[in-house]
This record gives structure tokens, C-alpha cells and sequence, in this order.
């Protein structure tokens, strides 16, 4: 059957989705039909997500927090159907999508942690940003046992000075884009794994500018 969800693209799926929610139907059977319809291709939408985790950015969240974060995304992703089918593929949307639930599913659950664990933190003294990766104890090294993957990757770029190209051979990623994606993510969470330790905003901004390339961040070496 050529029109099988699973002869459709992402981004067809999404603008079928897209049309039957547009269209209502008022009739009772139309309007069974269409929830049918729109059941069997959320359905195959799910699938290729789990399916293909690499693709859309779900083997990126820990295991832990990854159905929470995918659900979550899911459900974002059918609230801006009308915006996510014209904007860029489905498998991009869902990927940044996905990593802002895990941030903060993340968040709430540290912060919860934190709210059970007695008297609130104290202020969190400087850190020698410079020499960051060789401390014995701090922010990074409480973030490279949570984050081992996001952390190496901050390693590879910001204290071995490799470039893009390198890592990608290094990391056998696809392209030099990927792995910029990856920094760029691995850079992110780290500065939430900070603030949520307890640094203010002057602590965080000075830590945080280990990981500034020489020609900007987020630059190519």
C-alpha cells in the first residue's frame, strides 16, 4: 500500500498529522477515522524515534531520563506541527526538542534532590577555571562521572586543543557538523550541571570560559 505511514517521510508524516488536526472532521465517523489515522501515523512516528535514537537525538539523553524526555518531546512536537513542518526535518526539531526536556527533567530532579537533602547550599567558592580538568575536586569532576560522553568530548576540544576534523575522525562522527553539535550540546549541559551545583552568575561565567575557542565559541580551531 503506497499509502502506508511507512512509505511516507518524517516530514510527510508530520504534515498529514498537521492537516487532520487542521481539518476537524464534524461528522462522528469522519472524525473516527481521522483519529484513527492520526493514531497509526504518531505511531509510526514513535517508532522511527526509537528506531533510530542516533538520528533524532535520543541516544545523546542518559538512559536514565530518556522515555521521560521522549514522551515529553513527543508531545511538544504535536503543539507545533504547523511550525515544524515548514522550518527543518522532523529528526533536527525533535533532537534539540528532546535535549531541552532532558535539561529540564534534569534540573527538577537535582533540584529536588537538593530540597531533600536538608538546609539549602551554601554559596559555592571560585573555581580556578585555567586548571579546571586537573582538580581534584569541583564542578568538572562531579560532571565527567554524571556525563562521561559530553565530557570527553569538552576534553578532546578544550584541553587537547583537537579540532573539529580531528574529532571527527577521532569520534568516527559523520561530519565535521555533527560533532560541532555535540561541543556545542556537551557545553550546554555542562554549564546546567554548574548552575545546579550551586555557582551564581559570575562563578558559572568564569568557569564556563575554559570552553571559549580562540576565534569564539562554539569556532572551529
Amino acid at each position: 500500500m503506497t499509502n502506508s505511514p511507512n512509505y511516507y517521510s518524517d516530514e510527510e508524516i508530520l504534515k498529514r498529522l498537521h492537516a487532520i488536526m487542521v481539518e476537524r472532521p464534524v461528522r462522528r465517523r469522519a472524525g473516527q477515522q481521522a483519529l484513527g489515522e492520526a493514531l497509526t501515523l504518531f505511531g509510526e512516528l514513535a517508532s522511527r524515534i526509537y528506531d533510530e535514537p542516533g538520528k533524532w537525538g535520543l541516544s545523546q539523553i542518559p538512559v536514565g531520563s530518556r522515555d521521560d524526555a521522549a514522551q515529553d518531546a513527543l508531545v511538544d512536537l504535536l503543539a507545533e506541527l504547523g511550525t515544524v513542518k515548514n522550518r527543518r526535518s522532523a529528526a533536527d526539531w525533535f533532537s534539540g526538542a528532546v535535549e531541552e526536556r532532558f535539561r529540564q527533567l534534569w534540573a527538577v530532579k537535582e533540584r529536588n534532590a537538593a530540597n531533600g537533602a536538608g538546609p539549602s547550599r551554601s554559596r559555592r567558592t571560585a573555581v580556578d577555571a585555567k586548571n579546571l580538568f586537573r582538580l581534584k575536586d569541583g564542578p568538572w569532576q562531579r560532571f565527567e562521572k554524571e556525563f562521561p560522553r559530553d565530557a570527553s568530548a569538552l576534553r578532546l576540544r578544550y584541553e587537547q586543543n583537537h579540532s573539529a576534523s580531528e574529532m571527527e575522525v577521532m569520534l568516527d562522527a559523520p561530519s565535521e557538523r555533527v560533532v560541532l553539535t555535540r561541543i556545542d550540546r556537551a557545553r550546554a549541559r555542562f554549564r546546567m550541571f554548574v548552575e545546579q551545583a550551586g555557582y551564581g552568575r559570575p562563578e558559572t561565567t568564569a568557569i564556563m570560559e575554559r570552553f571559549v575557542d580562540d576565534a569564539g565559541e562554539g569556532a572551529d580551531r
